[in-house]
């Protein structure tokens, strides 16, 4: 279900409700999707995935954040977050983007996550770029999904 500005109803009234009955939970998958950019304009998923880091932030608690094509844009997010935000934990769902961004999102305390599947894959090419992506990875930050086939 794809949002727009004049559909959106107080979901993080809902949200931080939701949060606070269940005090395992984190927040996500949000973020960036540069695929869906013809139905939500990536400045309105900025916007919210910016709300979504600040409830966060509020709640310590972490977020998953879903990205396709837009990890500079993430990125410059997540640099510009205060020293107060960055107490939560940044998970980057199925990390795809390049070896040389790992560092900087590192930096910016992310973790990266992979899936089975991907590793897995039959086709050499995708399974070995994962598997190239994954190593550039510090090991304290590396997590392997455990919800995919």
């Amino acid at each position: 279900k794809y949002l727009s500005e004049d559909a959106l109803f107080d979901w993080k009234v809902d949200l931080e409700k939701r949060l606070e009955r269940n005090s395992k939970a984190g927040i996500g998958e949000c973020g960036l999707d540069k695929g869906i950019k013809k139905k939500v304009d990536l400045s309105l998923q900025e916007k919210i995935f910016i709300e979504h880091l600040e409830i966060a932030s509020k709640t310590k608690r972490h977020i998953t954040v879903h990205c396709v094509g837009s990890y500079g844009r993430l990125l410059s997010v997540l640099e510009n977050r205060s020293r107060d935000s960055k107490t939560y934990s940044v998970v980057l769902h199925a990390y795809q983007s390049s070896n040389d961004m790992v560092h900087q999102f590192a930096k910016q305390g992310c973790y990266f996550s992979f899936s089975a599947k991907s590793v897995l894959n039959p086709n050499p090419n995708i399974s070995l770029k994962v598997l190239k992506l994954a190593s550039a990875v510090p090991y304290d930050r590396i997590l392997i999904e455990s919800d995919s086939e």
